[in-house]
């Protein structure tokens, strides 16, 4: 029970969906490239348009073609795409929260604050940081006890997740 994932798993929406969507289906056949999910298992996906626009979405079920989804994950917003989009199993930062086997954290930002306070005392080597999904390298950020501390403030509403292992 949780997240799957599976290398190589795209295809292209049949129909178009709208933001209230909470079902798609797929090209005849590409169900199953995707995982296969149980009761509490899910994947994320990404939707992809022509124009380059995205959005993440969670996977709940798998029927055949059709799919059953929860829109604007990881910080995208529920978007409009049309028969032939691009959705494709990617890693994202949530993905890897869910995946393994770390304490996990989040902030929001405030456009001024650079000083967090942890839970608890935290290795800066044990730590992976994620500003609105983005991976941040290790010289943007640093830990000390309990405080992590960014060089520069996370934008406005932009949200934080911090992975850690406890000293």
């Amino acid at each position: 029970m949780g997240i799957k994932i599976k290398n190589n798993a795209a295809s292209f929406i049949t129909t178009n969906i709208v933001g209230s969507d909470v079902g798609l289906a797929v090209t005849s056949g590409d169900g199953a490239k995707f995982p296969s999910l149980g009761a509490g298992d899910y994947f994320y996906a990404t939707l992809t348009d022509v124009s380059g626009n995205y959005e993440v979405i969670k996977v709940t079920a798998v029927a055949g073609d059709s799919m059953t989804i929860v829109r604007g994950q990881e910080g995208t917003l529920p978007l409009t795409f049309t028969s032939g989009s691009r959705i494709e199993l990617r890693v994202t930062a949530q993905s890897i929260i869910d995946h393994l086997p770390f304490n996990v954290v989040n902030f929001t930002g405030t456009g001024s604050q650079v000083a967090f306070t942890m839970p608890a005392t935290v290795a800066e080597n044990s730590t992976m940081v994620f500003v609105s999904g983005v991976y941040q390298q290790k010289n943007t950020y640093s830990v000390s006890g309990t405080t992590l501390t960014f060089s520069e403030a996370p934008p406005v509403t932009s949200t934080i997740e911090v992975m850690y292992g406890i000293v």
